[in-house]
């Protein structure tokens, strides 16, 4: 499989580390940076994908299967990509 962003450089905050289930972090990273994006609304997934195609920041939001939500970026310049709560941006 081809990722549309490279997964290199991750890190995830400290609360998101202290919240987020582990194994529902790494399959957001993964679906993340694989551009699997179907869970999210027509217009998010078109902003993404403009995002990618015009070197701007990508964000995505999960829940994990406790119900917290969090969401993935990476950065404009593609050299980090993170896990953090919504209120940590």
């Amino acid at each position: 499989m081809k990722t549309k962003i490279p997964a290199m450089n991750t890190r995830s905050s400290p609360l998101a580390r202290e919240r987020v289930h582990p194994a529902d972090a790494i399959l957001a990273m993964l679906r993340h940076c694989l551009g699997h994006w179907e869970h999210l609304p027509p217009a998010d997934r078109r902003r993404n994908n403009l995002a990618l195609e015009n070197g701007q920041e990508v964000v995505t939001p999960f829940t994990d299967r406790n119900g917290v939500a969090f969401i993935v970026v990476t950065d404009a310049h593609r050299t980090c990509t993170k896990i953090k709560l919504p209120e940590e941006t």
